[in-house]
């Protein structure tokens, strides 16, 4: 019994530690952002003066995971003009999927729940309407105005981005 309350208590400290610690850790090179939607909002609005698509999707979703190859590819060629929003709720899985997959050079916000903040009312200060679907991307222009939402392509990414490095 005396064995049992030891582990007991030792276990319970450790997940204390983990609630009470730093964001979880992911993949070494991997730059995750654990971020409330209202500065989300915010982060986005203050790229202005380039071209930028934002890309609302979830590590669970097959299609978000099968165009995550043209989204890094397209970061390599414009950098800074992905903005990944992942709003995964299962962390654990997350960071399984980032940890089997080399995201560099994407930087990875992650949508967190946050009382009183709502991911589709603090977008839609931005003119994105709320998202229904993943991926989910949003083609902003130099003036942060929507020109499409859809579950566009990675190809209509690239022709709205092009293929040059920002002047």
């Amino acid at each position: 019994m005396r064995g049992g309350t030891l582990r007991f208590w030792i276990v319970l400290g450790f997940f204390a530690a983990a609630l009470c610690g730093p964001a979880p850790a992911f993949a070494k090179e991997q730059t995750v952002y654990h971020v409330p939607p209202n500065k989300i909002a915010s982060h986005i609005a203050k790229k202005k003066g380039r071209k930028k698509a934002v890309v609302v999707w979830a590590s669970w979703c097959p299609f978000c995971r099968k165009n995550m190859p043209a989204y890094i590819r397209q970061e390599k060629r414009t950098p800074g003009s992905m903005i990944l929003i992942s709003v995964d709720h299962d962390l654990e899985q997350l960071r399984d999927y980032l940890e089997r997959t080399d995201l560099a050079p994407i930087k990875i916000i992650i949508s967190q729940r946050t009382p009183g903040q709502s991911f589709d009312k603090a977008l839609s200060r931005l003119g994105i309407a709320p998202v229904k679907s993943y991926p989910t991307t949003i083609l902003l222009d130099e003036d942060n105005r929507v020109i499409q939402q859809s579950t566009g392509t990675p190809e209509e990414i690239e022709a709205f981005l092009g293929s040059d490095a920002p002047e």
